[in-house]
């Protein structure tokens, strides 16, 4: 279908015109690209999300709230860089989702890094939203301080590694 015009017809005739239609997609992309580094262990931080990649009515405010804008289901996916730099042993990282700050259950993922091992970490998680005012966070703690969430920064031959990057899509859209 290629118009400008677009009317639908309800049996009384027309009910609705292109005008009056309006279709935004929402979604967003946003990243850290500075390394995460937990002041304390077995401690709940949210990690910082102070860039965008792209955006289509989802921001971020206050540092780490994504709000979608739009009541809806809608798919986090996370990707985040881990390091575990004791040579000596494996530890833990978890990550997991908050709603309106608190946390959403069965959200948790524990990660184990194992000892001198730099990594990635990935996961999904469907949330609702009821209004255009609630917002996502995505937690983290570690065992042990040694556990980091480095950044990269670009090379000559390719770009920069952010720490976490956090992307919202609508389901069903």
């Amino acid at each position: 279908l290629a118009t400008n015009a677009l009317t639908l017809n309800t049996v009384a005739g027309p009910g609705l015109n292109s005008g009056a239609i309006t279709y935004n997609r929402i979604y967003g992309q946003f990243h850290n690209g500075t390394t995460v580094t937990p002041a304390a262990a077995n401690t709940a931080y949210a990690f910082a999300l102070p860039s965008t990649d792209t955006s289509n009515i989802a921001t971020v405010n206050n540092t780490s709230h994504i709000v979608p804008g739009a009541s809806g289901t809608y798919m986090l996916s996370v990707f985040i860089q881990i390091t575990n730099s004791d040579s000596g042993q494996s530890h833990n990282s978890y990550t997991w989702v908050r709603k309106n700050g608190t946390d959403i259950a069965n959200s948790m993922h524990d990660y184990n890094v194992p000892k001198a091992v730099a990594g990635q970490t990935t996961f999904q998680w469907l949330v609702t939203s009821s209004n255009t005012t609630d917002y996502f966070e995505i937690y983290y703690a570690v065992d042990n301080t040694a556990v980091t969430y480095p950044g990269a920064a670009a090379t000559s031959f390719g770009p920069s590694a952010p720490s976490i990057i956090v992307q919202i899509t609508p389901v069903g859209a």
